[in-house]
């Protein structure tokens, strides 16, 4: 197995104006929540909406602010909550 990098497109649900390119994107298969640069999430004027949880690798249990974006990737486009 390999790591795969792809170019991500994330845009603010609410104003698909506001748009970033992030390029070399990690991509986790086993994560649930994106995790992506603070100053590409400004860019877009992201906002949290909610509290999350994810047990982080010592099995310790952390809470987070999140919210959602329209994220584009391999020219498939969809919703995904990602990590403040």
């Amino acid at each position: 197995m390999g790591e795969l990098y792809v170019d991500v497109r994330i845009c603010n649900l609410n104003d698909r104006n506001k748009c970033e390119t992030i390029e070399n994107v990690l991509v986790d298969t086993g994560s649930t929540h994106s995790f992506l640069p603070k100053s590409a999430l400004k860019t877009i004027d992201f906002h949290t909406t909610m509290t999350a949880e994810a047990e982080v690798a010592g099995g310790e249990v952390v809470k987070f602010r999140a919210g959602s974006v329209s994220m584009r990737l391999e020219g498939r486009r969809g919703a995904a909550v990602v990590a403040a």
